[in-house]
Protein backbone atom coordinates (compact mmCIF):
# COMPACT_ATOMS: atom_id res chain seq x y z
CA UNK A 1 0.00 0.00 0.00
CA UNK A 2 3.12 2.12 -0.99
CA UNK A 3 2.05 5.27 -2.72
CA UNK A 4 0.12 8.42 -2.53
CA UNK A 5 -3.98 8.58 -2.61
CA UNK A 6 -5.94 9.70 -5.83
CA UNK A 7 -9.40 10.89 -6.02
CA UNK A 8 -9.74 11.11 -9.80
CA UNK A 9 -8.50 9.40 -13.03
CA UNK A 10 -6.50 12.66 -13.72
CA UNK A 11 -3.47 10.88 -12.42
CA UNK A 12 -1.22 9.95 -14.84
CA UNK A 13 -0.49 6.19 -15.40
CA UNK A 14 3.19 5.26 -16.74
CA UNK A 15 5.40 2.03 -16.54
CA UNK A 16 7.16 2.76 -13.79
CA UNK A 17 4.29 2.30 -11.55
CA UNK A 18 4.18 -0.85 -9.97
CA UNK A 19 0.34 -1.10 -9.21
CA UNK A 20 -2.78 0.21 -8.61
CA UNK A 21 -5.83 -0.37 -6.08
CA UNK A 22 -8.83 0.68 -7.10
CA UNK A 23 -11.50 1.12 -4.19
CA UNK A 24 -15.23 1.34 -4.63
CA UNK A 25 -17.34 4.07 -3.31
CA UNK A 26 -18.46 2.34 -0.38
CA UNK A 27 -15.30 1.29 0.32
CA UNK A 28 -13.90 4.77 0.31
CA UNK A 29 -16.47 6.63 2.38
CA UNK A 30 -16.09 9.80 2.34
CA UNK A 31 -17.04 10.64 5.60
CA UNK A 32 -16.08 14.02 7.93
CA UNK A 33 -12.78 13.52 10.28
CA UNK A 34 -13.96 12.75 13.95
CA UNK A 35 -11.69 13.31 16.98
CA UNK A 36 -9.17 10.52 17.77
CA UNK A 37 -11.43 7.84 19.91
CA UNK A 38 -7.92 5.72 21.01
CA UNK A 39 -9.05 2.78 19.52
CA UNK A 40 -5.47 1.93 18.58
CA UNK A 41 -6.21 0.26 15.26
CA UNK A 42 -3.44 2.47 13.75
CA UNK A 43 -0.99 1.05 16.09
CA UNK A 44 -2.06 -2.46 15.49
CA UNK A 45 -1.80 -1.97 11.50
CA UNK A 46 1.62 -0.10 11.47
CA UNK A 47 4.19 -2.26 9.79
CA UNK A 48 6.82 -0.61 12.09
CA UNK A 49 4.96 -0.43 15.29
CA UNK A 50 4.49 3.13 15.44
CA UNK A 51 1.86 5.00 17.45
CA UNK A 52 0.71 6.77 13.97
CA UNK A 53 -2.08 9.05 15.60
CA UNK A 54 0.07 10.23 18.57
CA UNK A 55 2.94 11.42 15.58
CA UNK A 56 0.16 12.95 13.82
CA UNK A 57 -0.93 15.10 16.73
CA UNK A 58 2.89 16.31 17.54
CA UNK A 59 3.25 17.18 13.81
CA UNK A 60 -0.41 18.90 13.87
CA UNK A 61 1.03 21.20 16.97
CA UNK A 62 4.37 21.41 15.13
CA UNK A 63 6.24 19.73 17.33
CA UNK A 64 8.70 18.32 15.01
CA UNK A 65 11.67 17.05 18.01
CA UNK A 66 8.64 14.95 19.29
CA UNK A 67 7.05 13.37 16.27
CA UNK A 68 10.98 12.44 15.25
CA UNK A 69 11.34 11.04 19.00
CA UNK A 70 8.25 8.69 18.02
CA UNK A 71 9.26 7.61 14.64
CA UNK A 72 8.45 10.13 12.17
CA UNK A 73 11.48 9.31 10.08
CA UNK A 74 10.44 4.91 10.47
CA UNK A 75 6.76 5.70 8.69
CA UNK A 76 7.16 4.71 4.77
CA UNK A 77 3.54 6.38 4.73
CA UNK A 78 2.09 2.94 3.52
CA UNK A 79 -1.27 4.70 4.46
CA UNK A 80 -2.50 1.35 6.64
CA UNK A 81 -2.89 3.21 9.70
CA UNK A 82 -5.32 5.59 7.57
CA UNK A 83 -7.40 3.07 6.08
CA UNK A 84 -8.30 1.25 9.37
CA UNK A 85 -9.51 4.73 11.03
CA UNK A 86 -12.99 4.53 12.12
CA UNK A 87 -12.22 8.66 12.99
CA UNK A 88 -11.21 9.11 9.19
CA UNK A 89 -8.08 10.87 10.23
CA UNK A 90 -5.72 10.86 6.94
CA UNK A 91 -2.74 9.92 8.99
CA UNK A 92 -0.46 9.15 6.10
CA UNK A 93 -1.59 12.26 4.43
CA UNK A 94 -0.40 14.22 7.32
CA UNK A 95 2.77 12.01 7.53
CA UNK A 96 3.95 13.28 4.33
CA UNK A 97 2.76 16.67 4.84
CA UNK A 98 4.90 16.58 8.16
CA UNK A 99 7.96 15.38 6.96
CA UNK A 100 7.70 18.27 4.42
CA UNK A 101 7.22 20.61 6.89
CA UNK A 102 10.00 19.34 9.80
CA UNK A 103 12.47 19.12 6.94
CA UNK A 104 11.66 23.20 6.01
CA UNK A 105 12.50 23.49 9.57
Amino acid sequence: MMGSCQSGLEAPVSRELAGLIALSRSEVRRTAETPCIGCGRCVSACPWSLAPVEIYKALEHRRFAEAEEAGLAECTECGCCAYVCPARIPLAAGMRRGKSAAARG
